[in-house]
């Protein structure tokens, strides 16, 4: 299967198969969605240009492709087939902005969601064509300060999840 590493492991894929999400960037963020989404039984498949990276998760059994997300020649080559979702977990503004550029003008017109620390940084995101932009720190505090005021000094210890089947959006 030319789209998970039959062949060179740093060949560009050709299609991402039966994926109908597909997680760019797999660093830690991006291994919690992809086994997130895998633990709710979606087709996901991982993009990284880092082999190292790329290696450690086909061997953890990770549905992973080699690419540059930035690459416009990837996407203008490749089949998306079934895919209905991205998710850009990359660190680089710019290379966040100039992957969604690349995915609009090659034609994929699913939903974009991507990630950001810096409140200043999602217009643009969006502007550019993402069609969620999260912040992950602040929201994260948010979070944890609801949770702290439903918690009482003397409550037992207690490890937190946060709760994704809460969502919560807001225009931008």
């Amino acid at each position: 299967d030319p789209a998970f590493g039959a062949g060179h492991p740093d060949a560009q894929p050709q299609t991402l198969g039966h994926a109908q999400f597909l997680v760019i960037g797999m660093d830690r963020i991006g291994t919690a969605a992809y086994d997130y989404l895998g633990h709710q039984m979606q087709c996901v498949a991982g993009l990284d240009d880092d082999p190292r990276r790329l290696s450690h998760h086909r061997q953890e059994g990770r549905r992973v492709l080699y690419g540059d997300a930035r690459d416009r020649s990837l996407w203008e080559e490749l089949d998306f087939g079934a895919l209905q979702a991205v998710i850009l977990t990359l660190s680089d503004q710019t290379a966040k902005l100039e992957t969604i550029a690349a995915l609009r003008e090659a034609g994929f017109d699913g939903a974009i969601s991507a990630l950001t620390a810096d409140p200043a940084n999602r217009k643009a995101l969006l502007n550019a064509g993402a069609n969620a932009a999260y912040l992950s720190i602040e929201q994260t505090g948010q979070v944890l300060g609801a949770y702290s005021m439903t918690r009482r000094a003397d409550a037992a210890p207690a490890t937190v999840t946060l709760n994704v089947d809460s969502v919560d959006e807001e225009t931008a």
